[in-house]
């Protein structure tokens, strides 16, 4: 049965994240505290990305949620490409993984859903791009975006951090 508005490949999407919950528990704070972490590392290394910002969540629907800020000169397509490609290459476990992308001209976002191995613990996530200023984001006195933790949620599990090209990852 399709949602309203619902096409294929989302409830394709749905379907195959169900199938996996319905077998396997959600990843508990420890690992999801270490995708935050590649998820911050990996979708700042794309170049049209400029600022990005991740938060945990219990709910296991979307445990991970990455908002980042585009280059205002990348085109959505190519926005999409690169949040796409450090998914598929650095992000996802090889066990299992699905992705639904959706590209509208102010926004790109990508809702995924990872296996760490047969009946392992699965991730769930929402990386969302836009022109715009960073929500959560503040400028630090060097110039560079900062995540402002206090945008979080009390008792939210958050690793964040928002940075500008060329800031060291050390």
């Amino acid at each position: 049965m399709h949602l309203a508005g619902e096409d294929d490949e989302t409830a394709a999407f749905i379907a195959a994240v169900r199938a996996v919950a319905a077998v396997a528990p959600p990843a508990d704070p420890h690992n999801l505290s270490g995708m935050s972490l590649d998820f911050d590392h990996y979708l700042w290394r794309c170049p049209a990305i400029l600022e990005v910002a991740v938060r945990s969540s219990p709910d296991p629907a979307r445990q991970l949620t990455a908002r980042c800020r585009a280059d205002p000169a990348a085109s959505p397509q190519r926005v999409a490409t690169e949040i796409e490609q450090a998914w598929l290459r650095d992000l996802r476990y090889r066990h299992w993984e699905a992705h639904l992308l959706r590209v509208t001209p102010t926004s790109v976002q990508l809702d995924v859903a990872t296996q760490v191995d047969e009946g392992g613990y699965y991730v769930t996530g929402l990386i969302t791009a836009r022109w715009s200023g960073g929500e959560g984001c503040r400028a630090g006195r060097d110039g560079h975006r900062r995540t402002d933790l206090r945008d979080l949620s009390e008792g939210d599990e958050a690793v964040a951090a928002g940075r500008e090209r060329g800031d060291d990852r050390a």
